[in-house]
């Protein structure tokens, strides 16, 4: 409990938001290697011009054919992984476009909830627009996503 606390009181406002804090920060550097057919979703700024993965920081990396499968965050102290509250249902690296995919991710109290629409399907990959809401204890507005997952 202790630690949440010291996480919540680190919050940070990404991307210039208009002054409000938020829980989700920019991923710190990720070890690929360890990843099997991941996912990474950069936050959309809204006023900013965005290529496939979006304008802003990394804010969510996915690792859904992992063992076990997890998400990767940053809090504010560091990254956290978290583990799917439900079967997650795959593969995301193979989509149709507007296939929609929700997904709940949970470690400790953090709960983590990940709303992805397939936009532009590819040979090996899949892009996808979205949003991901944290909450740990009070809930974070949701952030807007984009980003891809692939093998």
């Amino acid at each position: 409990m202790k630690r949440l606390v010291t996480i919540l009181a680190g919050f940070l406002t990404l991307g210039g938001a208009s002054g409000s804090e938020r829980l989700l920060h920019e991923l710190q550097p990720i070890e690929w290697q360890s990843i099997v057919c991941g996912c990474s979703f950069n936050e959309s700024i809204a006023d900013a011009t965005e290529g496939s993965y979006g304008s802003g920081p990394e804010i969510l990396v996915l690792d859904p054919n992992g063992d076990p499968p997890n998400a990767r965050v940053n809090l504010g102290a560091g990254n956290v992984r978290l583990q799917p509250k439900t079967p997650l249902e795959l593969p995301l690296y193979s989509c149709q476009a507007g296939n929609v995919w929700s997904s709940s991710w949970q470690s400790g109290q953090v709960t983590l909830q990940v709303e992805l629409v397939a936009t532009s399907p590819g040979a090996e990959a899949c892009w996808f627009s979205g949003t991901v809401a944290a909450t740990a204890g009070a809930a974070d507005p949701p952030v807007a996503i984009r980003g891809g997952c692939g093998c």
